[in-house]
């Protein structure tokens, strides 16, 4: 049986940039770190996700498993479309390409966006 683990990204930053937003008006000391990471929590937790995701599933112990048929359980880049007009359309896609997990695009991209 195969499996994904769905990760949704921007309902990451929609969810915390009204509070990193909050965060710089109460206390001018934060502004600098509020705008560092405004709009980037998302994009870094899929990375750290990702060094987790190949630890677990390079470890000696999930080989020994997959020598006994255990699967690989993919990461699915869900929920990449921008839920704030300030943000480009490829804002969750585009720093992500090149790793390996599966993406649902909400455009339908022509021609295909080429690996940088």
């Amino acid at each position: 049986m195969a499996s994904v683990a769905s990760f949704f990204l921007s309902r990451i930053d929609t969810l915390l940039d009204p509070t990193l937003e909050k965060t710089r008006v109460v206390d001018k000391s934060k502004a600098d770190f509020v705008e560092n990471i405004h709009g980037q929590v998302a994009i870094c937790s899929a990375k750290a996700a990702y060094r987790i995701y190949k630890e677990i599933f390079n470890s000696e112990r999930f080989l020994k498993l997959k020598e006994q048929g255990a699967r690989i359980q993919r990461l699915l880049w869900a929920s990449t479309s921008t839920k704030n007009p300030a943000y480009t359309d490829l804002k969750y896609v585009e720093p992500l390409i090149g790793l390996k997990p599966s993406t649902r695009s909400p455009l339908r991209l022509s021609p295909p966006i080429e690996p940088r």
